[in-house]
């Protein structure tokens, strides 16, 4: 797959600078002691989604619970998730980042997500990763986890498989869980809808969920379980002034 499919908004010439500052990027000559200058090549619209994500993580700072993570991928929601945790809370040990992946693509697909738009897109493991990343992704965070207050107290996991059940048996093995910040970005109609279900019963006041393709025609099996699972004419769905598509609701 083209590695600028997922950015349809993006025109050919912003597609042409990301590449050459990545390019440039990967051959620069900045002494490691100084990587805080490669920030210079950080495109803006990378630098968006750093801020977007910020944003939402800013809404649950005095709220209680865990964050899950529903579609974390190459993990960099994770990897932010996580280290915004550690910048704003640093010593607040008892809130978890929970990610959840196949890390093989897309595993099945419903009638409710297929449409002229996408018949490119729903494709089965559509959307994978390199073999075994998550014990890449698994590096990457102790990492960032030796990097920060507390790295003595794991704060996070990577959990493998289909979200429709294997949060369900994180669910059993953790009954003391609530729920503090939710992101779906697993764009299809069948996990979204089951963990949406699932997970909206240790949700409390100010839990705030967030929605990465909602409205949006390409993916239309996300918004599908949206409507199913909650009566939207009893919530405000915010938009990320930052992040194209997404929705965010904070429950009252």
């Amino acid at each position: 797959m083209n590695k600028f499919n997922e950015h349809l908004t993006y025109t050919s010439n912003e597609k042409n600078i990301i590449e050459q500052l990545y390019e440039k990027k990967i051959n620069n000559k900045i002494p490691i002691s100084k990587s805080w200058n490669e920030i210079v090549f950080l495109p803006r619209q990378n630098l968006a989604n750093i801020i977007g994500i910020e944003y939402i993580y800013k809404k649950i700072i005095n709220s209680v619970g865990n964050i899950f993570e529903f579609g974390c991928r190459f993990g960099p929601k994770t990897s932010l998730f996580y280290n915004l945790k550690k910048i704003y809370e640093p010593y607040n040990y008892n809130r978890n980042i929970i990610s959840f992946d196949t890390f093989d693509g897309f595993a099945t697909f419903d009638e409710k997500d297929k449409n002229k738009n996408n018949k490119s897109f729903i494709k089965e493991n559509n959307y994978n990763v390199t073999k075994n990343y998550e014990e890449e992704l698994n590096e990457i965070m102790k990492l960032h986890e030796e990097n920060a207050p507390l790295s003595h107290i794991s704060q996070y996991q990577i959990i493998k498989g289909d979200a429709s059940e294997t949060l369900m048996d994180w669910l059993d093995s953790n009954k003391h869980s609530i729920a503090s910040l939710v992101y779906f970005d697993m764009d299809v109609y069948k996990p979204t809808k089951d963990c949406l279900h699932n997970i909206l019963k240790i949700c409390h006041k100010g839990s705030v969920l967030c929605f990465d393709e909602i409205n949006h025609k390409i993916w239309p099996g996300e918004t599908l379980a949206i409507l199913e699972e909650l009566n939207i004419l009893n919530y405000k769905i915010e938009g990320n002034p930052y992040i194209c598509n997404m929705g965010i609701i904070t429950l009252e």
